[in-house]
């Protein structure tokens, strides 16, 4: 139970912290694009436009992305899984098919020890 409520935590944290990098990266992109003059102190209407604009389409962009990870994400996986089994099946076969070397004695008794061996 510990161990699970330890995992949950762990990806609960990940989930998190990709959540955040995200959001970081969505502001300051959207920053960089639309605000034109820092010497004002509320933003004008054409930048808070472009912010909405962008943020809107970058959100957008990241559901589509996800929504498209969801589908493929387990066909990916469910390939490897096969290709993992016939890698595993094949060298399993190869294993079978492969006898064990017999060591084999000269049948001339020719060999550097044949006079150790002789009738």
């Amino acid at each position: 139970m510990a161990f699970q409520q330890a995992m949950l935590t762990e990806e609960s944290l990940r989930n998190f912290k990709e959540f955040l990098e995200i959001y970081n990266r969505t502001t300051e992109r959207c920053f960089r694009d639309c605000i034109v003059d820092l010497s004002r102190r509320d933003l004008t209407t054409e930048e808070d436009k472009c912010l909405d604009d962008c943020t809107t389409k970058l959100t957008k962009l990241n559901h589509r992305l996800l929504g498209t990870f969801m589908v493929e994400q387990p066909r990916f996986t469910q390939k490897k899984i096969e290709e993992a089994e016939k890698t595993a099946a094949a060298l399993q076969a190869m294993t079978q098919s492969t006898p064990e070397p017999e060591a084999e004695l000269p049948k001339d008794n020719s060999g550097p020890f044949s006079r150790f061996f002789s009738k």
